[in-house]
């Protein structure tokens, strides 16, 4: 009986726990209403308050075995030492530059200056890509890594969906205050407005919509994804990815997929693409639904009509079982002769958009 009653009053304190955890950690997100898009009646991916895809859409049970290899044994996911890396210099982004620039911070963050305009992508300088500051992915060893308070002044914010490996609530109290624009997809806003972003400087987009900003023009595409923060937000806020288009350049950046035909249609309507930063990590057959595999990303390449690809969602974060460089691996096993070029940016260097690296860094 003792026994019982020790074991009823763990499970509730844990419950009272997690429930005061979620009702007083900002960074899990804001609680607020999500604003119903207004011609949700014919969008045909929204429903009953939730964002669905396009496409059939499964994500597996993550198995105990599974669960337990992914929190106890790190093995190769993990780099046995620090991986290499640069700190930025962030005079090559001053506003009198009007060079094309990109910086790869890892993972999915990245910085353009296109068009005299600084533009940070999906943003994630944290120690961890999670909800609790105290468990979860944790980031590699960096020694050069950049710090928040080294990025250039931001012209324009750029956030893919809601999850913690994208959206970084520490980045964005520090960084979005000071930005022009923010532009991301439909609901992630209200998690800014929690955060005391100012509404007049953000701007949500449905899929296929655009949105001009100092000569560039942003376009959200499908993407075969998910969202969520916490425990029942899932699909509450959209998901996407987007074309960058300036009057020298056109830029695709997937943020994540699963690989469908949708592509195919992306590179025939807003195709053929100069640069495409595309996923291809933090793969698993139990989600292959919603993160291609290397060898799916180099398909959808060449279905977007991308003239140079870099692969992104990799050298960061160990969100899947994979070792940490095998995405980057298969996807040059995959890509290597087809009808596009493969760049490979080391983290944190800064290069020319139309000179980008080849060699394996890693």
């Amino acid at each position: 009986m003792i026994i019982f009653l020790f074991i009823l009053a763990a499970i509730i304190g844990i419950i009272i726990f997690i429930r005061l955890y979620f009702k007083n950690s900002p960074q899990i997100g804001t609680g607020l209403k999500i604003t119903e898009p207004t011609n949700h009646e014919t969008l045909g991916y929204y429903k009953n308050g939730r964002f669905r895809n396009l496409w059939p859409t499964k994500l597996a049970p993550v198995k105990p075995g599974i669960m337990f290899k992914f929190l106890f044994e790190k093995g190769a996911r993990y780099p046995k030492q620090s991986i290499p890396n640069h700190k930025l210099d962030k005079s090559e982004y001053d506003t009198s530059v009007s060079t094309p620039l990109i910086t790869w911070f890892g993972h999915s963050s990245l910085l353009l200056r296109l068009n005299n305009q600084n533009i940070l992508i999906d943003p994630v300088f944290s120690a961890r890509a999670s909800m609790f500051p105290f468990m979860g992915p944790k980031a590699f060893q960096m020694d050069n890594k950049t710090n928040l308070d080294e990025l250039p002044d931001i012209d324009i914010l750029l956030l893919s969906h809601d999850h913690y490996d994208h959206l970084d609530y520490k980045v964005i109290k520090q960084i979005a205050p000071k930005a022009k624009y923010i532009i991301t997809t439909f609901g992630v806003g209200q998690h800014l407005l929690g955060w005391g972003i100012e509404a007049n400087k953000i701007t949500e987009l449905l899929w296929w919509q655009n949105h001009s900003v100092s000569g560039i023009e942003f376009t959200s595409l499908p993407m075969q994804h998910f969202s969520g923060r916490g425990l029942t937000d899932r699909y509450s806020t959209l998901w996407g990815g987007f074309a960058i288009k300036s009057n020298d350049y056109n830029i695709f950046f997937n943020a994540d997929s699963g690989y469908n035909d949708t592509f195919k249609e992306i590179g025939d309507k807003y195709g053929p693409f100069d640069l495409a930063f595309m996923e291809c990590g933090q793969y698993n057959e139990a989600w292959h639904d919603i993160h291609m595999m290397p060898e799916e990303t180099a398909l959808a390449a060449s279905d977007i009509k991308a003239k140079v690809v870099v692969p992104i969602h990799w050298g960061k974060f160990a969100l899947s079982l994979h070792p940490w460089q095998e995405p980057a691996n298969r996807f040059l096993e995959a890509g290597t002769n087809k009808n596009y070029e493969i760049g490979l940016p080391e983290i944190g260097a800064t290069y020319l958009i139309n000179n980008l690296p080849h060699n394996k860094w890693w």
